[in-house]
């Protein structure tokens, strides 16, 4: 995850291998690893992904191929903001926070959350509210070319952070705003087995 941050700034490919868990991206298991002669014979594809760009108040910018989260932090307490397209506002959420993923990231804590899983194929972006307060805040699909913008409301004495690819973790206080949407860059992934989103999906997630 954090290799594809400084890979999609070079153009340069990442081949995956799995050392821990589930290990979803990661296109080889251990016991493949024999598999990688055929990327030095040129037996293999190259599957881009798209990533986001988040822009905080500080106008400092970071690259996410998986997700941006906002919440309270470590403690599990209500935040309140507001999720604006395009400077259209969509809804205001009382939540123990949102997530904003890419297709990559939708197997990830966004799935966990309730969100839908995306074809990595597809551009577009999805929001995710995390135990939300209210019936009828469901997650969202936006197009790829959204501009999303966030803007904390929690007005208690209540800490509010974004958290980048489970990385950068930083503040946001009270009226300040944070703004994703699709980056110009790409994680270029190495696809050396012939095997579909869908059948890692199903070996992966059984």
């Amino acid at each position: 995850m954090r290799v594809s941050h400084a890979a999609s700034l070079y153009g340069i490919p990442i081949l995956g291998v799995n050392l821990g868990r589930v290990g979803y991206m990661a296109e080889l298991e251990v016991n493949e690893f024999s598999l990688i002669d055929k990327y030095f014979k040129g037996e293999y594809t190259i599957e881009p992904r798209m990533m986001l760009s988040v822009v905080a108040p500080d106008d400092s910018e970071h690259l996410a191929l998986n997700d941006l989260v906002l919440s309270n932090g470590t403690v599990s307490k209500m935040v309140t903001f507001s999720l604006y397209n395009n400077n259209d506002l969509v809804r205001r959420y009382n939540a123990d926070g949102i997530i904003i993923s890419t297709p990559t990231g939708s197997t990830a804590y966004s799935m966990a959350a309730g969100g839908s899983i995306i074809d990595p194929g597809l551009n577009c972006i999805a929001a995710t509210p995390v135990c939300p307060h209210s019936l009828s805040a469901k997650p969202m699909i936006f197009s790829g070319d959204a501009k999303l913008k966030i803007v904390n409301e929690t007005e208690r004495d209540i800490p509010v952070f974004i958290t980048v690819d489970g990385g950068d973790n930083l503040e946001i206080k009270y009226e300040e705003t944070v703004k994703v949407c699709r980056s110009s860059l790409v994680t270029k992934l190495v696809r050396i087995k012939n095997e579909s989103f869908y059948r890692t999906l199903a070996n992966k997630m059984e």
